[in-house]
Protein backbone atom coordinates (compact mmCIF):
# COMPACT_ATOMS: atom_id res chain seq x y z
CA UNK A 1 0.00 0.00 0.00
CA UNK A 2 2.83 2.39 0.86
CA UNK A 3 4.41 1.67 -2.53
CA UNK A 4 1.19 2.69 -4.31
CA UNK A 5 0.98 5.95 -2.36
CA UNK A 6 4.64 6.79 -3.03
CA UNK A 7 4.23 5.90 -6.69
CA UNK A 8 1.10 8.07 -6.86
CA UNK A 9 2.95 11.03 -5.30
CA UNK A 10 5.83 10.62 -7.76
CA UNK A 11 3.42 10.61 -10.68
CA UNK A 12 1.71 13.75 -9.33
CA UNK A 13 5.07 15.52 -8.92
CA UNK A 14 5.96 14.71 -12.51
CA UNK A 15 2.58 15.75 -13.96
CA UNK A 16 1.68 18.87 -11.92
CA UNK A 17 4.69 21.14 -12.72
CA UNK A 18 4.15 20.91 -16.50
CA UNK A 19 0.46 21.73 -16.00
CA UNK A 20 1.35 24.82 -13.99
CA UNK A 21 3.38 26.09 -16.94
CA UNK A 22 0.32 25.88 -19.21
CA UNK A 23 -1.62 28.59 -17.40
CA UNK A 24 -1.54 32.00 -19.10
CA UNK A 25 -3.40 35.11 -18.01
CA UNK A 26 -3.48 38.22 -20.20
CA UNK A 27 -5.08 41.21 -18.50
CA UNK A 28 -4.85 44.81 -19.67
CA UNK A 29 -5.12 46.48 -16.29
CA UNK A 30 -5.72 50.18 -16.59
CA UNK A 31 -6.67 50.15 -20.27
CA UNK A 32 -9.84 52.24 -20.61
CA UNK A 33 -12.81 50.87 -22.54
CA UNK A 34 -12.53 53.70 -25.08
CA UNK A 35 -8.87 53.06 -25.91
CA UNK A 36 -7.42 50.66 -28.45
CA UNK A 37 -5.81 47.49 -27.05
CA UNK A 38 -2.23 47.86 -25.90
CA UNK A 39 0.59 45.49 -25.08
CA UNK A 40 3.19 47.60 -23.33
CA UNK A 41 2.52 51.19 -24.39
CA UNK A 42 2.15 53.71 -21.57
CA UNK A 43 0.36 56.58 -23.28
CA UNK A 44 -2.38 57.48 -25.72
CA UNK A 45 -2.31 60.76 -27.61
CA UNK A 46 -5.72 62.37 -28.15
CA UNK A 47 -5.12 64.51 -31.24
CA UNK A 48 -8.56 66.13 -31.35
CA UNK A 49 -7.95 67.82 -27.99
CA UNK A 50 -4.15 67.75 -28.15
CA UNK A 51 -3.90 65.89 -24.87
CA UNK A 52 -2.52 62.62 -23.53
CA UNK A 53 -3.77 59.75 -21.40
CA UNK A 54 -1.40 57.93 -19.04
CA UNK A 55 -2.59 54.32 -19.13
CA UNK A 56 -0.70 53.21 -16.01
CA UNK A 57 -1.90 56.02 -13.72
CA UNK A 58 -5.30 56.43 -15.45
CA UNK A 59 -4.79 60.18 -15.81
CA UNK A 60 -5.34 62.67 -18.59
CA UNK A 61 -2.51 65.08 -19.34
CA UNK A 62 -3.61 68.37 -20.88
CA UNK A 63 -2.26 71.87 -21.36
CA UNK A 64 -3.73 74.61 -19.16
CA UNK A 65 -2.30 78.13 -19.13
CA UNK A 66 1.00 76.88 -20.49
CA UNK A 67 1.37 74.08 -17.89
CA UNK A 68 0.80 70.37 -18.45
CA UNK A 69 -1.75 69.14 -15.89
CA UNK A 70 -2.41 65.54 -14.83
CA UNK A 71 -5.95 64.75 -13.73
CA UNK A 72 -8.32 61.76 -13.58
CA UNK A 73 -10.89 63.82 -15.53
CA UNK A 74 -10.74 66.10 -18.51
CA UNK A 75 -11.47 69.79 -17.83
CA UNK A 76 -14.94 71.23 -18.48
CA UNK A 77 -13.84 72.77 -21.80
CA UNK A 78 -13.75 69.20 -23.19
CA UNK A 79 -17.20 68.21 -21.91
CA UNK A 80 -18.50 67.64 -25.45
CA UNK A 81 -15.53 65.42 -26.35
CA UNK A 82 -16.66 61.81 -26.78
CA UNK A 83 -13.82 59.39 -25.99
CA UNK A 84 -15.74 56.50 -27.56
CA UNK A 85 -15.82 58.12 -31.01
CA UNK A 86 -12.76 60.34 -31.24
CA UNK A 87 -9.27 59.51 -32.46
CA UNK A 88 -6.94 57.79 -30.00
CA UNK A 89 -3.33 57.08 -30.90
CA UNK A 90 -1.05 54.66 -29.06
CA UNK A 91 2.41 56.12 -28.53
CA UNK A 92 4.89 53.31 -29.14
CA UNK A 93 8.59 53.64 -28.37
CA UNK A 94 8.09 56.06 -25.48
CA UNK A 95 8.93 54.95 -21.95
CA UNK A 96 9.41 58.28 -20.15
CA UNK A 97 7.09 60.18 -17.85
CA UNK A 98 6.56 63.28 -20.01
CA UNK A 99 5.07 62.39 -23.41
CA UNK A 100 4.36 66.08 -23.93
CA UNK A 101 8.10 66.67 -24.32
CA UNK A 102 7.44 65.41 -27.87
CA UNK A 103 4.18 67.35 -28.24
CA UNK A 104 5.21 69.29 -31.34
CA UNK A 105 6.15 66.02 -33.10
CA UNK A 106 2.92 64.31 -32.02
CA UNK A 107 0.86 67.29 -33.13
CA UNK A 108 2.56 67.34 -36.53
CA UNK A 109 2.36 63.56 -36.99
CA UNK A 110 -1.14 62.76 -35.73
CA UNK A 111 -3.42 65.80 -35.97
CA UNK A 112 -5.67 65.87 -39.05
CA UNK A 113 -4.66 62.32 -40.03
CA UNK A 114 -6.64 59.48 -41.49
CA UNK A 115 -7.29 56.67 -39.01
CA UNK A 116 -8.20 53.06 -39.62
CA UNK A 117 -10.85 51.06 -37.76
CA UNK A 118 -8.76 50.27 -34.69
CA UNK A 119 -8.13 54.02 -34.27
CA UNK A 120 -4.45 53.89 -35.09
CA UNK A 121 -3.02 56.04 -37.88
CA UNK A 122 -3.63 54.40 -41.24
CA UNK A 123 -0.55 52.94 -42.92
CA UNK A 124 -1.03 55.12 -45.99
CA UNK A 125 -0.29 58.26 -43.97
CA UNK A 126 1.96 56.88 -41.28
CA UNK A 127 5.72 57.23 -41.40
CA UNK A 128 7.59 53.98 -40.95
CA UNK A 129 8.40 53.37 -37.31
CA UNK A 130 10.74 50.47 -37.99
CA UNK A 131 14.09 50.88 -36.37
CA UNK A 132 12.83 53.32 -33.75
CA UNK A 133 13.86 52.51 -30.22
CA UNK A 134 12.14 53.27 -26.96
CA UNK A 135 13.35 56.51 -25.51
CA UNK A 136 13.04 58.28 -22.20
CA UNK A 137 13.34 61.92 -21.31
Amino acid sequence: MKKIIVLGLLVMLLVIPPLRGQIHVDVNIGVPSWGPPTTNENYYYLPDIESYYDIRSAQFIYLSNGIWIRNKRLPARYSSYNLQRENVVLLPYYAGKSPYSHYSNHKKSYNNRAYNNDRRPSNSNKKSEKGNKKHKD
